[in-house]
């Protein structure tokens, strides 16, 4: 055993943008020797591991994320102002593996350290039955794609669309896509649910508890869904229980406002921004349309965020 200098160690790692490996040996040392300066480390600790897990999930930009891992590192550099200049700490010397064996561990562990976020899929999905008023959802859906298409970051996202769509289609392209982001076009009639199609064509209700099911099973892939519909807040709170975003709408919404809204939502994730931004504005994209302005919301875990 070793032992060195905790302030050059710790500073070491923070210079390699290492702040996990720091905070825990901060976390140790003054588990032993200052209690109080320990509660500074643990509200440091829970406040990277919040914004590192937003970050994987996809929804906090990198942006974001950077701001909050220079605050973190200012944390850091807080805590070691309280503690001793020459205060150290016991390394062990760890045994060297066989190559085979750092090979193998590596394999283990990159899947976890890399979030799925390579590429970004959004299954766009659109039902207009035939017994119900015709909306313009190729516009919508046109409007999203001319966003892609001149966006920074548009080969980071792949758009899947489904036309005319129905229950079983849906739980198909789910399992078959496993998206990060589920987009509904299409009627919603508040509790009875969302209106998609039947075999011939005429609608079909997706109801709330078969919705609060399938997203039940979805839940670690999918990390937004966007309700672009009328009357669907029911649906985006019980599908938010999971811990996913979604945005809904509280009252009718014409076509122009849905366009807007979906326009405003895209553009901004496609230039690498978080749910809640992009939301934000949306918001802003569809205040033109007063009758509608203040109709989207966005709910997670049950209550609503921002509206």
């Amino acid at each position: 055993m070793n032992t060195i200098s905790l302030r050059d160690k710790v500073e070491e790692l923070v210079a390699n943008s290492k702040y996990k490996e720091a905070l825990e040996i901060l976390s140790d040392y003054t588990k032993q020797h200052d209690l109080d300066t320990r509660d500074l480390v643990l509200l440091t600790q829970a406040s990277f591991n919040r914004h590192d897990n937003e970050h994987k999930k996809g929804v906090l930009s990198r942006d974001n994320y950077n701001v909050a891992m220079a605050r973190v590192g200012g944390n850091i550099t807080d805590v070691l102002k309280e503690l001793p200049k020459d205060a150290v700490i016991i390394v062990e010397e760890v045994p060297v593996e066989p190559v085979a064996t750092v090979i193998e561990t590596a394999r283990e562990i990159v899947p976890d350290a890399i979030p799925a976020a390579g590429v970004r899929k959004i299954l766009f999905m659109k039902a207009n039955p035939q017994d119900t008023v015709p909306l313009n959802l190729d516009g919508e859906l046109r409007k999203v794609k001319d966003a892609l298409e001149s966006s920074t970051l548009r080969d980071k996202f792949e758009l899947i669309t489904e036309e005319a769509v129905q229950i079983h289609t849906i739980t198909k392209a789910l399992q078959k896509h496993k998206p990060d982001i589920v987009h509904f076009s299409g009627h919603g009639t508040g509790a009875e649910g969302l209106a998609v199609e039947d075999a011939s064509g005429n609608v079909e209700m997706f109801p709330t508890e078969g919705l609060d099911r399938l997203f039940k099973l979805f839940k670690k892939t999918t990390q937004c869904v966007v309700l672009n519909a009328c009357y669907a807040s029911e649906q985006a709170k019980v599908i938010s229980e999971h811990g996913v975003y979604v945005t809904g709408m509280n009252n009718t919404v014409k076509d122009k406002a849905a366009g807007d809204f979906s326009l405003g939502f895209y553009q901004s994730l496609f230039e690498g921004e978080d749910f809640e931004f992009a939301f934000q504005i949306a918001m802003v994209n569809i205040s033109g349309n007063l009758s509608d302005a203040n109709t989207p919301e966005m709910w997670l875990d049950g209550k609503i965020i921002s509206a």
